[in-house]
């Protein structure tokens, strides 16, 4: 099982995962590192991400772009009405006031929602994650925009349960951000030292987000952001757009937003000429051929006029910026760093070091580092992987409200307020003597970019009267966890309860005083005191905890639903597979016609190898599964595809094999006699006393030698016999039964002439001398003459 971190753009999307080596960008199966968010549907199937992206001309009613700004909003919603400016796929309102994208699917129309479209799109990505890590992926890691609220979060949730993925955490992109650079920052002050203030300023495809962290040791802090939801590269592009089409309105006297296609090309170019302006001063030229009514459109933009047409839109960034230092209290920042695509624009650049004062850094890369963050944030809570730990304070963009009413009347209590840290848990007391219910809402002082400010409703039941009392304590548990939801995770109520307390007690008995003091001296010299011990029954008061039943209802699709739409995408992803394959059987197909037709043509490798029957007859068949293919079988099942393959593959199969013979045959006959000719040399060795092969037995020998004689003989008649034999016909003898005979014969031989030498036997030990012993001599004893034979002569 691996964790991936998913960046999840408006207009492309990138994937991330950890391995032992680090942070690694996943490719998809273009081989690229970015995925465009595009879902296309087809008559048969769907297309996602590349392929749809490049094929959005030529479908372009029926590819969802934009997507990722539809999430949990209704169709009236102000930036919905916006958003339909930029997408030329249909958009209706559904029954119950949400979205509909309407599309052309399985040659009827067909309506999904966007957590469906999101579902789909991020079940792609999953599948390029599986596809190249080569196991299966589902614990993941997303990023959203910071001006996403707990509905939108909801719906994002609930794309990822379609796609088939479980989210530990959806992540802000600057904290993602932040976390990328916070991992690898070296020199961070320790705990007890100031925090090193980084500020994050990405400027995305649709977005604008700015926010400032606060870095020590093993540990950040988002000290505040800020967001302009509506400002991003896409504005920049569109001012292009609006600037080329008034020009070529006036010089063309064509109309450019009558056309959608059109309009997608200008934009597509205007886009290039953005990121060409970035890097180059000097006038370029735009060009077009056959952009509209059969005409070439020409155009020109220098970045001095291109920057004075987006003065609005840098008049709002730099407010942004401003706005940031005062909501953070900036004294000074230490560092600041740029991500985003539109972060290249010189304008921009200039504006950071106007109000930061300081040169904008581009040690992370602009493009994938909120992918690597999240891909970070993933292994670290993941259980399967162990990293460095890194802690993450984030804080809420909106204050949280609750609202209540009773006898007095409405009421609301502001629970958490604007750039709050998360995660992070409240308990909340009310005095009730009854079940209550509570509204949790954005707080109605501030503006969030959504039409509908309600986050949920809690019914808190099972609330009855302390006894003795009018009314209990109720304490409400409420939290902002890590996907920056806010949620009522608990309910008690406290009654205070009479326990037993069990504790020894000492009784002092007084003396008598109607005693004599004269009666005995003991009595006299102490108190007469009876010590017992003994088990007094207290009571005490004690707070008991009695949990509350809390029934929650958010604005979310219920279970059931989310049921569904599983079930929807499941049904739709396997007839993706099914399309798949038969397409796949289909160039199977049609690349075996193409190749055989060339090689068994007169120049083709295959010439020699089949008789001029077999080769006109072969060449009918393919010249007619051709005919067949690009007439009756344009859409047919994969198993008739399967069929007319094997058709061909049963005749042209035997020359392809009379081909692979003939190169293969000589090089293993040629290997197999240098073989003999080693062992041939080794029995002649041993013949001549060689003390190498001394331990052999002659027998053994001798069968090596009658092997060599056997298969040297067996070889020269299969060469031989297949030198007499024409190229087109079945060979002699096989590949196969040539390895078959040589293995056959190193069985015998090798294990042979490999024999190990016995090991030479090892000298007895020598025996230690005594230290007491004398040296020999001729004597017996010392001083004594030694025994001499005499001569008996």
């Amino acid at each position: 099982m691996s964790v991936i971190g998913i960046d999840f753009g408006n207009q492309n999307c990138f994937v991330a995962t950890a391995r032992a080596g680090g942070i690694e960008l996943i490719l998809n199966d273009y081989s690229m590192r970015d995925t465009p968010a595009y879902v296309s549907f087809h008559e048969r199937n769907r297309s996602m991400g590349v392929s749809a992206r490049s094929n959005l001309a030529g479908n372009l009613m029926n590819t969802v772009f934009n997507f990722k700004r539809l999430l949990g909003r209704k169709f009236r919603d102000p930036m919905v009405q916006e958003e339909l400016k930029y997408i030329p796929y249909s958009v209706i309102e559904t029954a119950d006031g949400g979205i509909g994208v309407k599309v052309s699917y399985m040659e009827k129309d067909s309506v999904f929602t966007p957590e469906q479209v999101v579902g789909m799109f991020l079940g792609k990505l999953k599948a390029i994650s599986e596809a190249d890590l080569k196991v299966p992926v589902s614990d993941c890691v997303i990023s959203v925009p910071v001006y996403f609220t707990d509905i939108e979060r909801r719906a994002l949730l609930t794309a990822a349960q379609i796609g088939g993925l479980n989210v530990l955490r959806l992540m802000n992109e600057p904290t993602a951000v932040a976390l990328c650079y916070g991992l690898y920052a070296q020199e961070l002050p320790d705990a007890n030292q100031p925090a090193r203030n980084v500020v994050f300023i990405d400027v995305g495809y649709a977005t604008t987000q700015m926010s400032a962290v606060g870095f020590n040791k093993g540990k950040l802090k988002v000290l505040g952001a800020v967001v302009d939801p509506t400002l991003g590269g896409r504005n920049f592009d569109y001012t292009l757009v609006n600037h080329f089409a008034d020009a070529f309105k006036k010089q063309y006297k064509i109309d450019v937003y009558t056309n959608k296609r059109a309009l997608m090309r200008l934009r597509d170019e205007c886009e290039k000429l953005k990121k060409m302006m970035s890097s180059i001063g000097n006038e370029i030229p735009l060009n077009i051929e056959c952009f509209m009514n059969d005409k070439d459109v020409h155009g020109k933009m220098k970045r001095d006029d291109f920057e004075a047409l987006i003065a609005d839109e840098l008049v709002r960034l730099e407010e942004k910026m401003r706005e940031l230092v005062d909501v953070c209290k900036l004294d000074g920042v230490d560092r600041v760093e740029i991500v985003g695509g539109s972060v290249r624009i010189p304008a921009i650049k200039a504006l950071i070091k106007k109000v930061f004062g300081v040169e904008p850094s581009t040690s992370l890369n602009q493009d994938e580092a909120v992918s690597r963050g999240c891909a970070i944030q993933c292994a670290i809570l993941s259980p399967t992987l162990k990293v460095k730990e890194f802690a993450v304070a984030d804080v809420i963009s909106y204050g949280i409200e609750v609202r209540y009413g009773d006898k007095t009347g409405a009421r609301q209590t502001e629970v958490f307020p604007k750039n709050h840290e998360f995660p992070f848990t409240k308990v909340v007391t009310f005095s009730r003597n009854e079940p209550f219910s509570l509204d949790a809402h954005y707080s109605g002082n501030q503006s969030i970019p959504h039409s509908d400010s309600w986050i949920g409703k809690f019914q808190i039941h099972d609330v009855v009267p302390t006894p003795g009392e009018a009314t209990t304590k109720v304490r409400v548990k409420t939290r902002v966890g890590l996907n920056g939801m806010f949620a009522v995770t608990g309910a008690y109520r406290e009654e205070i309860v009479l326990v037993e307390d069990s504790a020894p007690a000492v009784q002092v008995q007084p003396m008598d005083t109607d005693q004599a003091p004269n009666e005995g001296a003991e009595n006299q010299t102490k108190m007469d005191v009876d010590e017992k011990k003994e088990d007094v029954k207290k009571t005490k008061k004690q707070s008991k905890q009695i949990e509350l039943r809390v029934e929650a209802v958010y604005p979310e699709y219920p279970p059931k639903k989310v049921q569904e739409f599983v079930e929807t995408e499941m049904e739709m992803r396997s007839q993706d597979k099914a399309e798949k394959e038969k397409a796949d059987a289909r160039n199977a197909l049609e690349e075996y016609i193409y190749e055989y037709r060339e090689k068994i043509s007169e120049s083709g490798p295959y010439y020699e190898f089949v008789t001029e029957k077999d080769r006109e007859r072969f060449g009918n068949m393919l010249r007619s599964s051709e005919d067949w293919l690009y007439s009756e079988g344009e859409d047919q099942p994969k198993s008739a595809y399967a069929a007319k393959l094997n058709e061909l593959k049963d005749f042209g199969a035997p020359v392809a094999n009379r081909y692979k013979e003939s190169q293969d045959r000589d090089t293993i006959f040629e290997d197999w006699l240098r073989y003999l000719q080693l062992t041939r040399k080794a029995v002649d060795s041993y013949n001549t006393g060689d003390e190498k092969f001394s331990h052999i037995d002659n027998a053994d020998i001798q069968k090596v030698a009658k092997a060599v004689e056997d298969k040297q003989r067996w070889i020269e008649e299969k060469m031989a016999a297949q030198k007499r034999l024409a190229r087109h016909v079945d060979p002699a003898v096989t590949v196969a039964q040539i390895k078959k005979e040589r293995e056959g014969m190193e069985s015998l031989v090798n294990p042979i002439l490999n024999k190990p030498k016995p090991a030479a036997p090892k000298p007895p030990p020598e025996q230690p001398k005594k230290a007491d012993e004398a040296p020999p001599s001729n004597g017996n004893e010392a001083g004594e003459p030694a025994d001499i034979p005499m001569d008996t002569q």
